[in-house]
């Protein structure tokens, strides 16, 4: 299978549905099928010539399937009350990886440094994780995590919040993404109060989603990505994603990773891609929601939201 990306990148992608360790009844989902990815310029002329009959490739694979041990660091802020909220980043990167994902294990470290002068201070906890095998192990991190620890998460997790590709150059529409329904109203609340940035809710937000042609403007519940893997445990999700706007000569509609950029998993995704000050903005913001949470008289969940979810989202 040949991909071709829609630019002049070459984007590197996963191609198994399996997370994490796979059960006896899904090492058939495995594909077994040699993948590459070629950017457009390189496609283009195998489109042309394939209209005047076959084409031939040659391609060479290194897979590698197996057991490896790799590093999972968690770090925990106590509060006085069992519960804790979980904020985490995958630390595996493809390339350079400076917009995804070096940024976001700088943002969860940095958390880590302004939120330890309120440990044991805070009502509720705030439990920090690394993630590796993002890409590489399709989630492998996080699942073995939610495997692990099924029962405190399952007792004592507040909320999962995930980190991924923050301070990217450009990037300066918030996006509320991967959040479910009860947190909703407080995520987009927090990132309006902070930010400053509208989530443009109702009709007019469809409308002007419409207008704009992004996908990515609009809240959104979470999805089979982003190392979602806390779901059948039953803990909230949530998160905020700074975005290149529509127009940005540097934004691929294709993209939702490096805030849409198009050197989003590729060799081009180098350091002088992100921007110090966003990074700061974005660090702040998710500061603001871990406070708030951890230090709630009541949960600003709305529940009666998960009955009312439907089709205006997705």
């Amino acid at each position: 299978m040949i991909c071709m990306s829609a630019g002049k990148q070459r984007h590197k992608m996963i191609i198994t549905p399996v997370w994490g360790t796979p059960e006896f009844d899904q090492t058939k989902s495995i594909p077994r099928v040699h993948v590459v990815s070629i950017a457009k310029t390189d496609g283009d002329p195998i489109i042309e010539a394939l209209k005047t009959g076959p084409v031939r490739a040659t391609l060479f694979a290194d897979t590698f399937e197996g057991w490896r041990t790799v590093r999972l660091p968690v770090a925990e802020l106590a509060g006085k009350e069992p519960e804790f909220v979980l904020v985490g980043a995958h630390y595996c990167s493809w390339f350079d990886g400076s917009t995804d994902n070096v940024t976001g294990d700088s943002c969860v470290l940095e958390l880590a440094r302004i939120l330890k002068q309120f440990d044991g201070k805070l009502r509720y906890g705030i439990r920090f994780a690394w993630w590796p095998g993002h890409s590489h192990g399709r989630y492998s991190g996080s699942t073995w995590y939610a495997d692990t620890f099924w029962h405190d998460l399952r007792d004592h997790a507040i909320a999962y919040f995930n980190i991924d590709s923050p301070g990217v150059k450009g990037a300066t529409v918030y996006v509320p993404r991967h959040q479910m329904a009860e947190v909703a109203d407080f995520n987009e609340m927090m990132t309006t109060e902070v930010t400053g940035w509208s989530t443009m809710k109702g009709s007019n937000a469809q409308l002007a989603i419409g207008k704009r042609g992004d996908k990515y403007v609009s809240p959104t519940r979470p999805s089979r990505a982003a190392d979602q893997s806390f779901w059948g445990i039953g803990v909230s999700s949530m998160s905020v994603y700074s975005m290149l706007t529509p127009d940005d000569a540097n934004r691929d509609q294709n993209v939702g990773g490096s805030g849409g950029a198009w050197w989003w998993h590729s060799e081009h995704e180098t350091i002088d891609k992100f921007d110090s000050a966003i990074l700061a903005q974005d660090t702040h913001l998710y500061t603001a929601i871990m406070l708030r949470l951890a230090t709630a008289d009541i949960l600003p969940y709305n529940l009666a939201a998960i009955a009312q979810d439907g089709g205006s989202r997705s």
